[in-house]
């Protein structure tokens, strides 16, 4: 009997760590971009979903405009991009704050590779399953719709 009894705990233990591996490329959790208040990131000691090798590379934000019209779309285009071919996923999370950390607009439209989600009275774009790099690049698109009106900067973060 307790040769089953370990072969539970055994099985129990191998499909916790195959969910712990699947979520880390999964959909991430919101509220992990570094935005305050909280400034949490992905990274695993910050609660976020990664723990696996860190990797280098360059993230661009582009779309942005210098100066914010109101209830105006803006389209959002995030690269990544990979310095060597230790780093075989890649993905994303971004949220619109205004200097309050309140949400700042509405995003949407994203990529096939990416997804909206609304969460605590803010909106999330971020990847869906991470993808592979195609070559060294990874890019995701969705729109920024920006606020009627805003208190102080906003920031994408």
């Amino acid at each position: 009997m307790k040769r089953k009894i370990n072969s539970v705990y055994l099985l129990f233990g191998v499909l916790l760590a195959a969910f712990f591996q699947m979520s880390s490329s999964e959909n991430p959790g919101n509220g992990y971009t570094g935005a305050p208040p909280s400034g949490n990131t992905c990274s695993s000691s910050q609660g976020g979903c990664h723990n696996g090798p860190s990797g280098q590379g360059f993230i661009s934000i582009d779309g942005l405009p210098s100066t914010v019209s109101p209830l105006t779309v803006y389209p959002i285009t995030v690269t990544l991009e990979r310095s060597n071919n230790s780093v075989q996923l890649g993905g994303f999370q971004l949220v619109v704050q205004q200097s309050n950390n309140t949400n700042a607009g509405i995003l949407d439209n994203p990529s096939s590779n990416a997804t909206v989600q609304f969460t605590g009275n803010k909106y999330y774009a971020e990847h869906l399953s991470a993808p592979g790099f195609s070559g060294d690049v990874i890019v995701f698109t969705c729109d920024w719709t920006s606020p009627a009106t805003a208190t102080g900067a906003i920031t994408m973060y």
